[in-house]
């Protein structure tokens, strides 16, 4: 995973691979690219979006969007 803070902590980019073998009999490997970036608009509040790239090694690719607000008290 690589991430970049920029304009202070208050901007993040993200980027990372992950990959995994759910069942290494059957050979079911799958990849993931993602990619996102992450606003810190308040010191205990962010607002986070990401994208996921899936490439399974059997079926077809599929693509991923996820957004996320995070409130800590």
């Amino acid at each position: 995973e690589i991430s970049e803070c920029l304009v202070g902590s208050e901007m993040c980019i993200e980027t990372a691979y992950d990959y995994f073998n759910k069942d290494k009999a059957q050979d079911y490997k799958q990849s993931n690219y993602v990619a996102g970036v992450q606003w810190w608009f308040y010191p205990k509040c962010r607002l986070q979006a990401q994208y996921t790239y899936c490439d399974p090694h059997k079926g077809e690719n599929y693509n991923l969007l996820q957004a996320q607000l995070q409130v800590r008290f």
